[in-house]
């Protein structure tokens, strides 16, 4: 487990107890996989807040996402993955987390759903 780091002893792989998680393969394999998540994910991001207002026919506000909410969601999205992905020794803490960040998506979802009804009332 990585308790055993801080004793300087090696961090072994939990069905594969003979290999070494730090030795070298695996570590450029796990720098190799930070880098292309963090590629992976920017150009998720950007990709998701290039896509609002590309389209000039739909200017409306029913018609074109909101960047900013679309960037937060995504980001909650991500988040999920990744704590879906990793804590798999953390089972409560994770769900906690994760439940925390799904009702977190929900309030945004629901900002947008009030202000874009409200918007509505408004108008008419």
């Amino acid at each position: 487990s990585w308790a055993s780091l801080a004793h300087g002893e090696g961090v072994y792989h939990l069905s594969f107890t003979d290999q070494n998680c730090l030795a070298m393969p695996h570590l450029a394999h796990t720098v190799f996989a930070g880098v292309m998540l963090l590629i992976f994910g920017a150009m998720t991001l950007l990709m998701s807040v290039g896509i609002c207002d590309m389209n000039p026919m739909t200017r409306s506000i029913l018609a074109s996402s909101d960047a900013i909410t679309t960037f937060k969601i995504l980001i909650m999205k991500m988040a999920v993955v990744l704590l879906a992905s990793s804590l798999d020794d953390f089972h409560r803490a994770q769900i906690v987390l994760i439940l925390m960040l799904i009702y977190g998506a929900l309030y945004f979802y629901l900002v947008e759903v009030r202000a874009a009804a409200e918007g509505i009332y408004l108008r008419s």
